[in-house]
């Protein structure tokens, strides 16, 4: 859920479906997104968060729209923010992941809470083959 955890209609939503939720928190400069990024609110990523976690939701998709689909690499020093203020949060990083190298260092956050990464455009132009990546983290010694 995006946009809707910002309004007072997410609360019921919370009470009738919360161990299910996955909250999508979409930020620049650590500024909430709104409305398919269209708009950035005045409102602090790192405030919303713990709003949602309050509320009992773990899962949270935090998505660092400035480098999402521009084959960057993610944005490490937010996810590391975010993890070292917030214990218990089932974090999954999107936004930026090109290259193996990516996803091996989101990966050495794992033991701080970090819970997966989303991988999209990195995949279709072929810069990571999802098998490969899937094999080498199931065996990383490998």
């Amino acid at each position: 859920m995006g946009t809707v955890v910002l309004t007072d209609g997410f609360d019921p939503i919370v009470r009738e479906y919360g161990k299910y939720i996955v909250a999508g928190i979409d930020a620049r400069d650590s500024m909430v997104a709104t409305h398919g990024w269209k708009e950035v609110s005045s409102m602090n990523a790192l405030d919303v968060i713990q709003g949602v976690l309050d509320k009992g939701i773990s899962r949270v998709i935090y998505t660092d729209i400035s480098t999402d689909g521009m084959l960057t690499g993610p944005n490490i020093s937010a996810y590391e923010m975010i993890l070292s203020r917030m214990p218990g949060i089932d974090l999954v990083a999107s936004g930026g992941v090109s290259t193996m190298d990516d996803i091996k260092a989101l990966a050495k956050l794992a033991d701080k809470g970090l819970a997966g990464c989303i991988v999209g455009k990195a995949i279709y132009d072929g810069r990571i083959d999802l098998g490969g990546a899937i094999r080498s983290l199931a065996n990383p010694h490998s």
